[in-house]
């Protein structure tokens, strides 16, 4: 039986579907909430320790921006439902109000205008205003984020110094090649000293792998560090033989290239990772065109430097001194400034 007064206007299934898309706009107001939390979060767990304090108090800022953006949208969602209920009037089918917030009185019993659900009015005013919100926060979407990117002039003082490094690595690999006659003379040895390259070639062969999972675990300055100071010290070992051990010059020597040979996978199979870490998309081939070719230009570097220094088996003890110094400036250069990333990404 039906009551005088009250007007159904629309069916059971259409009024269910209304209130199905209210709920859902309220829920993306929640999930736009928590995704604003987590970049916050996200964004608070990517800076280094001594910049949290100063990072963990904007995030306070931001998390009170968050909540009065809910706020907002929780009233403006109020002012909209309230349309809705006016819009909404019905009555329930045992002839009673119902105490639902989609059902209204009206003063008449006549028929209003069945409400069409995708292109309603109001509807459309909810979505509005939470689209206002969003962008007034500046926040968007999981499936619409994507990251800042921002290029550092440090990048080419990376490239720099890992290219000089991957140079010098080189010159040391061939360092008595050129010169292998006097090299003879000097340490008193029938054997071929250029043929100690062979010293880097197996050194490759054996610690490519560990050495790129060195880098993958500790970091690229690790990887890199490594690798300079294991040229210092296999320069340092070949120079003691003229040095402090006078009678144990050859295999000072020998000790010593096997050392720095050690340092070679740390310089041939970084440059990729650092194109990738530093540098811009559309700089990335140079990058890494540089940092792989200069690594072969060291072996033009010694047999050009080689001849030029050592013009007699005595010049050799003077040469190895030169190679130490510059490998020690390298390795110093690097351990001042050679971070494994951007503070931010690229």
């Amino acid at each position: 039986m039906r009551r005088r007064g009250l007007t159904r206007v629309d069916s059971e299934d259409n009024l269910a579907e209304v209130k199905g898309l209210v709920k859902r706009e309220f829920r993306r107001v929640k999930e736009l909430y928590a995704h604003g939390y987590i970049e916050v979060l996200k964004r608070v767990m990517r800076l280094p320790d001594n910049k949290l304090a100063q990072a963990l108090e904007d995030a306070e800022d931001d998390v009170r921006a968050l909540q009065l953006f809910v706020a907002l949208n929780a009233q403006a969602m109020q002012s909209i439902v309230k349309k809705l209920e006016r819009r909404l009037q019905v009555e329930g089918f045992d002839g009673s109000a119902q105490s639902s917030p989609y059902y209204h009185h009206t003063p008449t019993s006549s028929q209003s205008t069945p409400i069409a659900i995708h292109d309603d009015p109001v509807l459309k005013e909810l979505r509005g205003e939470i689209a206002k919100a969003v962008h007034k926060m500046n926040l968007r979407t999981p499936q619409h984020v994507e990251p800042k990117y921002k290029l550092y002039w440090q990048r080419w003082w990376i490239l720099s110094i890992f290219s000089l490094l991957s140079l010098f690595n080189n010159v040391v690999c061939f360092t008595f090649a050129p010169i292998s006659s006097a090299s003879k003379l000097y340490y008193g040895t029938d054997v071929n000293l250029g043929h100690l390259v062979a010293f880097f070639f197996l050194a490759y062969i054996i610690f490519s792998f560990p050495s790129s999972r060195f880098v993958e675990k500790y970091g690229l300055r690790s990887g890199i560090l490594v690798g300079a100071w294991l040229q210092v010290l296999g320069n340092s070992i070949r120079c003691l033989g003229h040095r402090v051990i006078s009678d144990a010059e050859f295999p000072c020597v020998l000790a010593g290239q096997l050392v720095a040979s050690l340092a070679q996978p740390f310089f041939v199979n970084p440059p990729p990772l650092i194109a990738a870490t530093w540098f811009g998309k559309t700089e990335r081939t140079l990058a890494t065109t540089v940092a792989v070719n200069s690594n072969q230009f060291g072996i033009a570097v010694a047999y050009f430097l080689a001849p030029t220094m050592v013009h007699a088996p005595m010049d050799i003890p003077a040469y190895l001194d030169v190679l130490t110094i510059t490998s020690l400036v390298l390795a110093a250069a690097a351990t001042i400034y050679f971070p494994s990333g951007p503070p931010t990404p690229t």
